[in-house]
């Protein structure tokens, strides 16, 4: 006992007149610094306050009203009928490549378009198609924001957000792809991202009164 306490009054000792071994030094790669931790930080833009809806198009003109006029647009195609509200006064369009039926309504002086696609239903979900058209998408600038399920619409349906850059101007879409029965219907909405929430209403009345049937 008294041996042991003279070794530790030793060591004491040691400490407090700087005698104390140095510490050893082991190999190997340095320990990583660490940071202290900070809110996390999102791509893009900085956070702003609450955004002002734009009144003017790029060349300061004023910009057309958001619809408050209706029209019914009907479309047939691979074993299904749809009929939604579309704006009146925009240009109909209909058309679309191979294995598409295809309507786009655009608001005519400003890129904005609201598009309604059929085609036929493939293998898999909602998701599935819409990750299968994304991998052959190949639109510049492209960059997913979300792919959301939609309960209760159709068979099986997803909302796809995304941006991509055409003629050096970022663009926003939202595009609600619905599996029902033998077909894929399609509710598109493109514009540009400082009119994008402006005309949305139009999209979001499409999608919330689309009625889809058996042809």
């Amino acid at each position: 006992m008294v041996r042991i306490r003279g070794v530790l009054l030793a060591a004491a000792a040691a400490l407090v007149t700087g005698c104390a071994p140095p510490p050893q030094t082991v190999p190997g790669p340095a320990a990583p610094v660490t940071a202290a931790a900070s809110a996390p930080r999102t791509t893009g833009a900085p956070a702003a306050g609450p955004r002002t809806p734009a009144t003017t198009g790029t060349a300061g003109t004023p910009l057309p009203a958001v619809p408050t006029a209706y029209q019914t647009l009907e479309m047939t195609g691979f074993g299904v009928t749809v009929r939604l509200p579309v704006p009146d006064g925009w240009l109909r369009e209909p058309g679309g490549p191979a294995g598409i039926v295809r309507t786009d309504v655009d608001l005519q002086g400003q890129p904005v378009v609201l598009r309604v696609d059929l085609t036929a239903r493939g293998p898999g979900t909602a998701r599935d198609g819409t990750l299968r058209n994304e991998a052959g998408l190949g639109l510049a600038g492209y960059r997913r924001l979300a792919i959301t399920d939609v309960a209760g619409v159709g068979d099986d349906a997803v909302d796809w957000t995304f941006t991509f850059v055409r003629a050096g101007e970022t663009r926003q879409v939202v595009d609600r792809q619905i599996q029902s029965g033998p077909a894929v219907v399609a509710v598109y909405y493109s514009a540009p991202t400082q009119l994008y929430e402006r005309y949305l209403p139009v999209w979001d009345k499409a999608a919330r009164e689309l009625v889809i049937r058996s042809s």
